[in-house]
């Protein structure tokens, strides 16, 4: 438990750190603080609230070589992508939307927490959701949706639906934050963990 909890303690601080230098996805900093405030069996690593890209590179396969031309987590602010595909691509290039769902990741101390995240992941609609051994103990577990989408050549129509199709997955997402925060995921066998002091 021991090494469980110095990684708990690592991984808040390190959000606290990249929340001050605004480096995180601000539709999910909120829970992501609270979360880590409310429950101590669990703690979230990296994690982002679903997004849209518009990118452009020599292939979609090569991600060193590509750059994104622009880029949302705001289904209601698309415009930014829409100038984008209307746009002459780069000679050579290829130009793509990338659309990915949120995905978060936890720690878990116990199978039993890791289960209930994993279940409530399921109910709330994210249907690629996942634990297993956590190196410093506990479980891992991932958070996710498999409805990735990658469209090449996009025209403005394909901008348009999958803003939609972000602003579905931002529903899901709100779901899941608000019954992670209410519900007990620690439950009775773990109630008597110490409570870490960050």
């Amino acid at each position: 438990m021991k090494n469980w909890l110095t990684a708990r303690r690592i991984a808040v601080e390190r959000l606290r750190e990249h929340a001050r230098k605004g480096l995180v996805d601000r539709d999910i900093l909120g829970f992501l603080l609270e979360f880590n405030e409310k429950h101590h069996c669990a703690f979230t690593t990296s994690s982002c609230s679903g997004r849209l890209a518009v990118i452009e590179g020599p292939s979609i396969f090569d991600k060193r070589g590509a750059r994104i031309l622009a880029q949302t987590h705001d289904p209601s602010d698309c415009e930014p992508l829409l100038k984008a595909v209307r746009g002459e691509p780069s000679p050579g290039a290829v130009r793509w939307l990338s659309l990915q769902p949120p995905i978060l990741h936890f720690a878990a101390l116990t199978l039993d927490t890791a289960q209930r995240i994993a279940s409530i992941a399921d109910q709330s609609g994210f249907n690629r959701s996942c634990y297993k051994k956590y190196r410093p103990g506990g479980f891992h577990v991932e958070v996710a949706a498999s409805d990735k989408l990658t469209i090449l050549k996009p025209e403005p129509g394909d901008v348009e639906l999958a803003c939609r199709a972000l602003a579905v997955y931002k529903g899901r997402l709100e779901r899941l934050t608000r019954r992670l925060l209410e519900e007990d995921i620690c439950g009775a066998r773990s109630a008597a963990t110490p409570s870490p002091s960050s």
